[in-house]
């Protein structure tokens, strides 16, 4: 089984207000690559994105780069069974609790809120969309990742 992460693109990872990565992103996204994460970037399909995700020359650190109309626990499940995503040791890191969230943690992933920006005060509606961590910058999310990886050191 495989440690996988799916991440959401805009907002979480790329910061559509600054026209840049979020600050620490682009390194996170190197070392989990580099420790063996399997890591699936899902996007909301629009206009140039994708000519914009290989501008800033991410694209090489994903197993897989999908545009997607909607993001489901349907997807997420499919995306974890083709990837051999181990459940305990596999994260959907997202900034909207109302699809990201809820769909990560219906489809058995660890799930990681990015709260920030227009989507920081979307609150949860039902105990679904409610996330096992809550953070405002990658730094936490790499704290988080790196203690469940390896909860003894």
């Amino acid at each position: 089984m495989n440690k996988g992460i799916i991440l959401d693109f805009n907002r979480t990872v790329f910061d559509p207000d600054a026209n840049s990565l979020f600050p620490g992103a682009l390194e996170a996204i190197k070392l989990l690559y580099h420790e063996g994460f399997v890591i699936v970037l899902v996007a909301k399909e629009n206009d140039g994105r994708e000519n914009l995700i290989k501008s800033l020359e991410i694209d090489q650190y994903f197993s897989e780069i999908m545009f997607v109309s909607e993001k489901t626990a349907h997807l997420f499940k499919e995306i974890k069974a083709t990837f051999k995503m181990q459940a305990n040791k596999s994260f959907v890191i997202g900034d909207r609790v109302r699809s990201e969230i809820e769909s990560g943690n219906s489809a058995g992933f660890l799930s990681i809120w990015f709260q920030n920006g227009k989507f920081a005060n979307e609150l949860p509606e039902n105990a679904m969309q409610f996330p096992n961590f809550t953070v405002h910058d990658w730094f936490a999310i790499m704290t988080i990742i790196s203690f469940i990886d390896n909860p003894h050191e």
